[in-house]
């Protein structure tokens, strides 16, 4: 493929997706990893999940994220009223500009995730890192700042602080713990199933996208929060969890990887929250939490962990690094949840 036939292409995408709005993209990225799972499974001689769902047209890189810096760009020029507006089908505004601006943050984000790749070859997601790269670049650009100034003189990490999603946050103590632990086990569940499956039938594709159903069906259930309702956003703790099952998976333990589920879902549901708050929420431009718990919890089952050997059954870290997390997310539920009791009798 020609260089120009790339930049063409991604430039279109980036257009496209602008056009659609930041979520309408994600959406129309998850119905075609869905699509092409079946299709991977069935034997497609096309691979729809790598070349669309992931790769051009509808990528994150390529879409949903230039759609959500070029949100943060209509707004600054006056054309947006809310800056961390990714509902809004940005051709609705009537102003070319916005899409064009779309269509250049996507050709940096095919180059710069196909460069991460060829860095990082299957030791991160490379994608959820490029959607946050352009994403900071584009809030400091047109927002000025990345991280953005805590109004009404509280502090940044305090459970009363803004927030990314008020019903899923810290400050809602245990329900915070139980989606993370409960999301992440149904992802394990199914690595675990599918894989299993594979091994029986020799269909290698069961195990290539046993990582993405949690995380596809969760993203089309945006279509709820669309219409208003304040849904469970779970899609990065399905996919964190499911990185790490797959992990103890092929360490060759089925428990282990249901233990690793639900200690890197909580870790998602967290992570997903606390990079909010230092990122997203204050200051103006939408850079995506769940992609920033995605970029930094899948450098550890994909590249830290097997890097220093915690992969092997074997190895004490094996079954002690998931119990800690527990653990510790667990005592951090039970004080967020102390707290805010304590704050409501006052």
């Amino acid at each position: 493929m020609s260089t120009l036939i790339t930049i063409l292409t991604a430039f279109g995408s980036g257009v496209l997706g602008s056009g659609l709005g930041a979520v309408t993209a994600v959406i129309m990225t998850a119905i075609a990893a869905l699509v092409g799972i079946g299709a991977n499974i069935a034997g497609a001689d096309y691979n729809l999940v790598n070349n669309v769902a992931f790769g051009m047209f509808l990528g994150p890189q390529v879409s949903f994220g230039p759609a959500c810096c070029a949100a943060v760009y209509a707004w600054k020029r006056g054309y947006l009223e809310d800056s961390k507006d990714i509902f809004t089908p940005l051709s609705c505004l009537k102003k070319p500009d916005v899409l064009v601006v779309g269509g250049i943050f996507a050709v940096i984000g095919w180059y710069l995730n196909t460069g991460l790749a060829s860095l990082l070859p299957g030791k991160a997601d490379t994608v959820a890192i490029t959607v946050v790269v352009i994403s900071l670049i584009a809030k400091q650009i047109f927002g000025g700042s990345m991280i953005g100034t805590v109004e009404g003189g509280k502090k940044r990490f305090a459970l009363d602080s803004p927030c990314w999603l008020e019903y899923q946050t810290c400050a809602t103590g245990y329900q915070m713990l139980l989606t993370g632990a409960t999301v992440g086990i149904i992802a394990g569940y199914l690595v675990i199933t599918m894989c299993d499956l594979g091994k029986t039938t020799g269909n290698e594709a069961l195990a290539g996208v046993c990582n993405l159903p949690v995380w596809a069906i969760a993203v089309i259930c945006f279509l709820m929060m669309a219409t208003g309702r304040n849904i469970p956003v779970f899609h990065h703790i399905g996919l964190c969890a499911a990185y790490a099952a797959h992990m103890a998976y092929d360490a060759g333990s089925p428990n282990g990887a249901i233990l690793w589920a639900a200690a890197f879902g909580i870790a998602g549901a967290y992570a997903g929250d606390l990079l909010a708050k230092v990122f997203t929420v204050n200051g103006e431009g939408f850079v995506d939490p769940p992609s920033m718990a995605i970029a930094l919890l899948a450098f550890f089952p994909l590249g830290i962990f097997p890097a220093m050997g915690i992969n092997k059954v074997n190895n004490p870290g094996f079954i002690v690094i998931p119990v800690i997390l527990i653990i510790a997310f667990g005592v951090f539920a039970f004080y967020c949840e102390s707290l805010v009791k304590k704050n409501s009798e006052k």
